[in-house]
């Protein structure tokens, strides 16, 4: 039925009667009739004059077979274009935060080299909102940072690890984080050992803080026996720098992580430690 409407519509018809069998008339001036039965059109008019009644019909059903634009008024135009730009806008300058409270994005531009300023560590990792986030992304981002931070990168060094290891704030700086932070200052990318004095002193301080130190040190002698030591430990003043300072952050620890401490240390320096 909706064909038939349509196409009575075009050719300008007079009336539509409801009932699909009845006749309806194309034109007040002419005999010509337009029947409906079973969804088929049928058209009656004189003898003689079927071309000329088939060329007022013919355009518009080619019509119903072709895409056509709506008409669409100025105002609902404008409209949409207004709703579609604000929007866009509104995409546009969220994109900054997504991108900054993305872990998988921080860990890329952390390993990768990316460039960091002051305060935009400390930026992104406030919108990846830390204790919201696993424990594992957590300590994936502890380990980037670390390593970072033993680049001799400053900023790094200062707005990602000593101000998470001089804070006792857990929400601020989570546990898995914590941990992180820790892997990375002892074990480098490759899975060598490679810490410097530096680290030791920050790795002490985040331990004095977490919940179960031995449990962290258990892990970390475990890795550190099957390592290797990187190059940055291949000489023995560098080895005998990292031992002096083992040496000053064990009084803080009890007997328990004190001899895991040690397993560590061995690693580095062999007995007598």
């Amino acid at each position: 039925m909706r064909i038939v409407l349509v196409v009575v519509e075009q050719l300008r018809s007079i009336t539509l009667s409801s009932d699909p069998r009845s006749t309806v008339p194309v034109s007040a001036a002419t005999n010509y009739f337009m029947t409906t039965a079973a969804g088929t059109l049928y058209l009656e008019c004189p003898e003689g004059l079927e071309s000329t009644v088939w060329s007022a019909i013919d355009d518009p059903l080619q019509r119903l077979n072709r895409a056509l634009a709506p008409e669409v008024a100025e105002e609902v135009v404008l409209v949409s274009v207004d709703m579609a730009m604000m929007w866009c806008r509104w995409a546009l300058r969220r994109l900054r935060h997504v991108i900054y409270g993305r872990p998988e994005s921080l860990i890329t531009s952390l390993s990768g080299g990316g460039t960091f300023y002051r305060g935009d560590l400390t930026a992104r990792l406030e919108a990846a909102r830390l204790s919201e986030l696993a424990v594992a992304d957590q300590s994936a981002l502890g380990i980037a940072v670390a390593h970072r931070a033993l680049r001799d990168t400053f900023l790094i060094r200062e707005e990602g690890v000593e101000r998470c290891a001089q804070s006792s704030d857990r929400v601020a700086w989570p546990e898995g984080y914590r941990t992180g932070l820790i892997a990375g200052l002892l074990i480098n990318s490759e899975g060598q050992i490679e810490t410097t004095p530096w680290a030791v002193r920050q790795i002490g301080l985040l331990l004095a803080v977490i919940d179960d130190p031995v449990v962290t040190l258990i892990n970390m002698a475990a890795i550190s026996k099957q390592a290797w030591l990187s190059p940055r430990l291949g000489t023995e003043t560098a080895r005998m720098e990292v031992q002096a300072a083992m040496h000053a952050e064990d009084g803080r620890m009890s007997s328990a992580a004190r001899s895991l401490w040690w397993d560590i240390g061995y690693c580095i320096v062999p007995p007598p430690f």
